[in-house]
C-alpha cells in the first residue's frame, strides 16, 4: 500500500488544484469554500492562479520521483491516467460548463458534461489503482463502471445540496447554480416538464444572474412541484446501487471493498 501514495497524493493535488482554479472570478467566481474563502479571496488572483499551476506539476513530479519501488510501465502508466483526467476530463467538462450558461442543453448534453468534470478523475483514481497494483483487465472494468456510476451520482448529489441542501451546504454560496444559470440535470428535467407558463418564468431567473433569496427560492418550488428534485435524488440513489453491484462482482469480500461500499453510501446521502 506505501507503494500507491506518490500516486494517492498525486490525485489529491489535481483535485485541489482544480477546485482552486474553479473558484476564480474568470470561472465559478466563488467567494467560499467548505464555509471558508477561497484561495483567491484570501491570497489573491494571481497567487491562486499560481497556486494551482504548481500543485499541478507537482502531481507529476511526485508520482515520477527516483526510487519508485515500482515497475516503470505501471508507474507511467499511473501517470498517463491522470494525465488524461485532467486535460480531457475535468477541463473539457468546465469548458462544457461554461458554454452551456444560459443555453438550452439535453440531458445526455448534461451527463456527459458531469461525466467528465466530475467523473473523470473519480474514475482516473480507481484505474490507476488497478494499474499500480496490476490488477487483471476485468477487474479495471468493472471498478471503472463503479467509479463512472459513482461521479455522477456524487454531482447530482453536489447540484441538489446547492438547491435544497444541509446547513453546511448553505454556506457554500447556496443556490448559485441559478444565478449563474447552469444546465444542471435537475434544471434541464424541469425545463422539459414544467407546464409553459412555468417554464418562461424559470428561463427568466436562470437568465437574470439573479441573487434574490426569494426569487430563487421561487426557482426551486418550480423544480420541486415538477418532480424534478425527486428525479434527481432517485437517479442518484439508483446509480449508487448500481455501482455497488459492480464492486460485489470485481472484488471478493475486504475491508477494501466495504470502504468503497461505504464510500458510495456517503455520496447519496449527503442531503440526509
Amino acid at each position: 500500500m506505501e507503494d500507491a501514495l506518490p500516486f494517492a497524493g498525486a490525485i489529491e493535488m489535481i483535485h485541489t488544484y482544480s477546485l482552486i482554479h474553479d473558484d476564480l472570478p474568470c470561472m465559478d467566481d466563488d467567494d467560499l469554500r467548505r464555509g471558508r474563502p477561497t484561495n483567491h479571496k484570501v491570497f489573491g488572483e494571481a497567487n491562486a492562479v499560481l497556486a494551482g499551476d504548481g500543485l499541478l506539476t507537482a502531481a507529476f513530479e511526485t508520482m515520477l520521483a527516483p526510487g519508485q519501488k515500482l515497475p516503470p510501465e505501471r508507474v507511467l502508466e499511473a501517470a498517463g491516467i491522470l494525465a488524461r483526467a485532467g486535460g480531457r476530463g475535468m477541463v473539457g467538462g468546465q469548458v462544457l460548463d461554461m458554454a452551456g450558461e444560459g443555453r438550452a442543453l439535453g440531458l445526455t448534453e448534461v451527463e456527459e458534461l458531469q461525466r467528465l468534470k466530475t467523473g473523470a478523475l473519480i474514475r482516473a483514481a480507481v484505474e490507476m489503482g488497478c494499474a499500480v497494483a496490476g490488477g487483471a483487465e476485468e477487474q479495471r472494468e468493472a471498478l471503472c463502471r463503479y467509479a463512472d456510476c459513482l461521479g455522477l451520482a456524487f454531482q447530482i448529489q453536489d447540484d441538489l445540496l446547492n438547491l435544497v441542501g444541509t446547513d453546511e451546504a448553505k454556506k457554500k454560496d447556496f443556490r448559485s447554480d441559478i444565478t449563474e444559470g447552469k444546465r444542471t440535470l435537475v434544471v434541464v428535467h424541469a425545463l422539459q416538464n414544467t407546464e409553459p407558463a412555468a417554464r418562461e418564468r424559470l428561463v427568466e431567473i436562470l437568465s437574470s444572474k439573479e441573487r434574490d433569496p426569494e426569487v430563487l427560492a421561487e426557482a426551486v418550488a418550480i423544480m420541486e412541484e415538477t418532480g424534478s428534485i425527486d428525479y434527481a435524488r432517485t437517479f442518484a440513489e439508483d446509480l449508487t446501487l448500481n455501482a455497488k453491484a459492480r464492486l460485489a462482482g470485481a472484488l471478493p469480500p475486504s475491508q477494501y471493498r466495504d470502504l468503497l461500499v461505504s464510500m458510495a453510501d456517503w455520496f447519496v446521502n449527503r442531503l440526509k
